[in-house]
C-alpha cells in the first residue's frame, strides 16, 4: 500500500481539473432556475455522471415534495416551478436607471423560490419600507422592502403578511460583496414563516424578490421620499410533487457502509455543485487505485448519497431504516468544498461524538502529515466536531458519524457572485485528492495494520487527556466538575478506540483502553 504522501500524489494525478470543472459548470446550470423540474434534471445529470463512472448500480429514489411528508422531525417541502417573477418600477419620486428591479428571465435569484401567481397575471402595488411598515404605514397589498441588515425570513415575513402586505423585496445577501460586486443577487433560502427551510402545506400565499445592494438602498430612499409604486409578475405556483435523491454503492469484503454525501439543488457553483462532483471523483479514483494494486480491496463498503441538503438526507436515513449504526461505520458531507471562493479557508471538522467514530483518529494522524504543508493546506481542525444541518445524522438516535471538510471565511456566499468564475481548478483537484486520500485509507484498513493504527491512535488518545487535564486547572473547576470532564474526555477516546472492532477483533484494543484509563486515573488521583 501507497503512503499517504504517495497516495495524495497518485490520486492528484488522477484527476482531470478540466473534466471536474466542466461537470461541475454542467450540473450548476441545471440547478440555476431553483425550480423542482431543474431538481430533475440535475438529480439526472448526477445520475449519468455515476454511470459514466462505472456505478451500474446507480439508482434515482423520489421523495415526496407534498409539503407534509415528515422524516426525522423535518417536513419535505411543496415542489414549485416559475418562470415568470418580474418588477417593474412605474412611479418613484427618485430616477432608475433600470427601471425592471427584478426579473426572473433576466436571473433566476431575483424571484425567491416559494413565491406564487398574482390571479390578475399582472397587478400595481404599492412598496413601503420596513420602517414605515412598523411605524403604521398602510401595509395592505404591499411589498416590504427590507432594511439592509434584516434577514429575509420567518420574523419578518410573517409580520409583513399578518399586516396584509403581499411579500417582500430584500438585498441582505448581496450586502456581504457589495463593494466586490455590486451586481450581485442574493440567494434567498428559508423565506418561511417559521424555521423550515422552505414551504409547506399551510403557508400563506406570498410574492418575494432579491435585488442588488444598489437597487436595495435606491427602494428604500425613494419609499422614504415620496409614492412608489411597480408593476409586480409572477406565475410561480407550489403544488405535491416529488424531490429526487441519488444513490450508489460500491461493495466491500464488509457490509457496513462509509457514505459520502453532497447535497443537491443549491444553485451555487461551490455550494454545492462541486461536493456530488468531487464525490463521484473521489470515488472513481479510488477504485482505479483498487483496480492498479496501489490500495487493497475495500473493507468497507463505499456509498454516495445526493439528495436535498438536510431534508433529503433525513429522508434518505429513514429509507435506510433510521437508525444506521448498524449499517454504516461513518461519513463526509462534501459541501462548500475548497474550490477557489476568495479568501476561503479549509476549516475541518471531525465527527462529533454524540456517536463515535474510529475514522476521527485516521483524521487526526492524515491531517497532522499535511500540517503546514502547502499541498492540503487546513487552517482549523475541531477535533470536537459540530452538531448543525451538515452533520446532523451524528446524532445516536441516527448514528452516522460524520465528518465535514468546508471552505469557510469565503468572500461570496448565497449569491449570484458565486458562479463558475470563482472555481479554480487546481485548488479544486487538491481538495478532491487531499479527501481522497483520508477516505481511502478509512475504507481498506483491515486487520493487516489494525494494531499499529491502534496505538498511534490511543496515543492521540492520551494528547488529548493531557490537554483536557490543562484546561482543567486554567478553569479552576471545582473537585466533582473536574473529574466529570476528565472522564467525559476518557469516554470519548475509549469509545473510539472500542469502534475500531468495526474493523477487526484485535487485542491490541483493550490493551490500549487500559493505557487510557490508568494514564487518566494518575490524573484523578
Amino acid at each position: 500500500m501507497l503512503k499517504t504522501n504517495e497516495l495524495f500524489a497518485k490520486l492528484l494525478s488522477y484527476v482531470d481539473g478540466n473534466r471536474l470543472y466542466n461537470e461541475v459548470e454542467n450540473l450548476w446550470r441545471r440547478e440555476l432556475p431553483q425550480t423542482s423540474t431543474a431538481h430533475l434534471e440535475a438529480a439526472e445529470y448526477a445520475l449519468e455522471l455515476l454511470h459514466e463512472a462505472g456505478l451500474e448500480n446507480a439508482e434515482l429514489i423520489s421523495f415526496p415534495a407534498d409539503g407534509k411528508t415528515v422524516y426525522q422531525d423535518k417536513c419535505m417541502p411543496l415542489a414549485w416551478d416559475a418562470t415568470i417573477g418580474k418588477l417593474t418600477i412605474q412611479k418613484s419620486p427618485l430616477s432608475f436607471a433600470e427601471p425592471v428591479i427584478a426579473d426572473y428571465q433576466r436571473h433566476p435569484f431575483h424571484l425567491v423560490k416559494g413565491s406564487v401567481a398574482i390571479p390578475e397575471g399582472k397587478r400595481l402595488v404599492k412598496i413601503i419600507t420596513e420602517t414605515q411598515m412598523f411605524a403604521g404605514e398602510e401595509t395592505d397589498g404591499a411589498l416590504v422592502v427590507c432594511a439592509a441588515n434584516t434577514v429575509p425570513r420567518a420574523a419578518i415575513l410573517k409580520t409583513a403578511l399578518d399586516l396584509g402586505a403581499i411579500g417582500l423585496i430584500s438585498d441582505y445577501y448581496a450586502q456581504s460583496c457589495r463593494v466586490q460586486a455590486p451586481e450581485a443577487i442574493g440567494w434567498i433560502n428559508g423565506c418561511t414563516e417559521a424555521m423550515n427551510w422552505h414551504v409547506i402545506e399551510g403557508d400563506r400565499p406570498f410574492v418575494c424578490f432579491s435585488v442588488t445592494a444598489g437597487v436595495g438602498e435606491r427602494l428604500r430612499q425613494a419609499a422614504e421620499l415620496g409614492e412608489l409604486t411597480a408593476w409586480l409578475e409572477c406565475d410561480g405556483r407550489r403544488y405535491r410533487g416529488s424531490s429526487p435523491g441519488i444513490t450508489a454503492l460500491i461493495p466491500g469484503r464488509k457490509k457496513k457502509e462509509f457514505w459520502l454525501m453532497a447535497h443537491l439543488y443549491e444553485p451555487l457553483s461551490d455550494d454545492n455543485s462541486t461536493g456530488v462532483v468531487a464525490a463521484i471523483e473521489m470515488v472513481r479514483n479510488i477504485k482505479k487505485l483498487i483496480a492498479d494494486g496501489d490500495l487493497p480491496e475495500l473493507e468497507f463498503s463505499l456509498r454516495l448519497v445526493f439528495a436535498a441538503e438536510m431534508y433529503g438526507f433525513a429522508a434518505f436515513a429513514e429509507h435506510f431504516g433510521g437508525n444506521l449504526r448498524e449499517q454504516a461505520i461513518g461519513a463526509i458531507n462534501l459541501d462548500s468544498l475548497m474550490a477557489g471562493n476568495p479568501k476561503q479557508r479549509l476549516h475541518v471538522y471531525a465527527a462529533a461524538p454524540g456517536t463515535p467514530f474510529f475514522g476521527n483518529a485516521l483524521l487526526e494522524m492524515f491531517l497532522d502529515q499535511w500540517k503546514d504543508k502547502d499541498a492540503f493546506p487546513v487552517a482549523k481542525f475541531m477535533e470536537n466536531g459540530w452538531y448543525g444541518d451538515d452533520t446532523m445524522l451524528t446524532d445516536r438516535t441516527v448514528g452516522l458519524p460524520t465528518a465535514w471538510f468546508i471552505g469557510h471565511e469565503k468572500m461570496y456566499w448565497h449569491n449570484s457572485a458565486l458562479t463558475m468564475q470563482v472555481i479554480d481548478r487546481e485548488i479544486f483537484a487538491r481538495i478532491c485528492a487531499g479527501i481522497g486520500t483520508w477516505i481511502a485509507a478509512l475504507v481498506t484498513l483491515n486487520k493487516a495494520n489494525l494494531a499499529q493504527i491502534v496505538r498511534q491512535a490511543a496515543a492521540y488518545g492520551l494528547s488529548h487527556l493531557a490537554r483536557e487535564y490543562r484546561n482543567i486547572l486554567q478553569k479552576k473547576l471545582s473537585a466533582d466538575e473536574a473529574v466529570e470532564q476528565l472522564l467525559y474526555r476518557l469516554q470519548r477516546d475509549c469509545e473510539r478506540l472500542e469502534d475500531f472492532r468495526n474493523v477487526a477483533a484485535e487485542p491490541e484494543i483493550e490493551r490500549q483502553i487500559g493505557v487510557l484509563q490508568a494514564a487518566a486515573q494518575k490524573y484523578l488521583v
